[in-house]
């Protein structure tokens, strides 16, 4: 019944939605970084539709972002960045591939023991160290 109703209905898009994505389309065309495509064709949506008052979205924007979890993005770049500057992630990939070497479907369980290999060193590093209680 509901479904019917639904089927019978039509949608008419109009600028408020082809004009963002119009733009979107040809900021990517023009090699603008995607981060900034989507930001502009965020704001020309918020303009036309006049959802969000333009004085709000700065704050709007700060207040998505205000989470704990997002700190584990740029930490995860640093590990990575420190791992390959390091030379550890040639390290593990070579005691993985040195495990795993005579097996079928080696790279596969190269990639997982690199993986647990890299968050044992992690955490034994991370780690502090303990203290008998004397």
């Amino acid at each position: 019944m509901l479904w019917n109703q639904l089927q019978n209905q039509t949608v008419e898009l109009g600028w408020d939605f082809y004009g963002p994505v119009l733009l979107f389309v040809v900021l990517v065309a023009l090699a603008v970084p995607v981060w900034a495509a989507i930001g502009s064709a965020a704001i020309l949506m918020l303009v036309i539709s006049g959802a969000l008052p333009l004085s709000l979205v700065g704050e709007s924007l700060f207040h998505g972002i205000d989470h704990f979890a997002l700190t584990a993005v740029p930490l995860f770049i640093l590990t990575g960045d420190v791992l390959v500057r390091t030379g550890l992630s040639r390290k593990f990939l070579d005691v993985a591939e040195a495990l795993t070497q005579f097996a079928k479907a080696g790279s596969d369980r190269r990639r997982f023991l690199s993986a647990v290999c890299s968050r044992r060193s992690r955490a034994r590093t991370l780690q502090a160290p303990r203290r008998s209680a004397g």
